[in-house]
């Protein structure tokens, strides 16, 4: 498996699920392409939440990072 940013989505699912983020969108049935980029529908960031992936805990470090 890659590496991953702390507490980004795709670090959150590798810590909790142990599978990188194209399985866990396979498995979800979730666009792979828009998880990548960071952009999560409504329906998806449902999926996130009831699988007590922290999106706005990603995005929070997303913006540190980026120095926002």
């Amino acid at each position: 498996m890659g590496k991953t940013k702390p507490n980004s989505i795709a670090d959150q699912i590798m810590k909790k699920y142990h599978w990188s983020l194209k399985t866990y969108c396979e498995q979800r049935q979730m666009s792979y392409g828009s998880a990548q980029r960071g952009y999560f529908s409504v329906r998806s960031k449902l999926i996130l939440q009831e699988d007590g992936i922290d999106v706005n805990l990603a995005l929070q470090s997303l913006k540190t990072a980026k120095g926002l």
